[in-house]
């Protein structure tokens, strides 16, 4: 029986530290994933991102010591150089979240060598539940009700 999962998911899985991008869906000339955020970023640009390869959903192991990016189209692409702050503009460019909200919670996962899991995005329903939250809490407690 054939495999579901993807050669990047594989690799995302596995506790490589350095691999060289090769998928024929990839242009040709991409450099090697070592770790190095320069390298990542250059990759990320040449697949089209921003632009062309809308991303839909970033999952993080280790930290952010490894990023796998789905696109739109299904491709998946692993980076093993982005720290919060890129992570955090390429979510807030795919329309996942403010940037300044998304580099807090993404700083947050950086510190955690554990963290297996999507990288969260901030939307509006989030927004919404708090402040609803906090319309709550006004009419429990409203001022100059001592």
């Amino acid at each position: 029986m054939a495999s579901i999962i993807s050669e990047m998911l594989a690799t995302f899985r596995s506790d490589v530290e350095s691999y060289q991008p090769s998928n024929p869906a990839y242009p040709a000339g991409l450099l090697r994933e070592t770790g190095d955020l320069q390298a990542s970023l250059e990759n990320l640009r040449r697949l089209g991102t921003p632009g062309k390869l809308q991303v839909q959903s970033m999952a993080a192991r280790k930290g952010l010591s490894r990023v796998l990016i789905q696109f739109s189209t299904g491709e998946q692409y692993l980076a093993l150089g982005l720290n919060a702050k890129e992570a955090a503009r390429i979510a807030a460019e795919a329309g996942m979240g403010p940037y300044d909200e998304l580099l807090a919670l993404y700083e947050d996962v950086a510190a955690l060598p554990d963290y297996d899991d999507l990288l969260p995005k901030v939307t509006t329903a989030n927004a919404a539940v708090e402040a609803d939250y906090a319309a709550f809490e006004r009419e429990q407690d409203p001022p100059g009700d001592e």
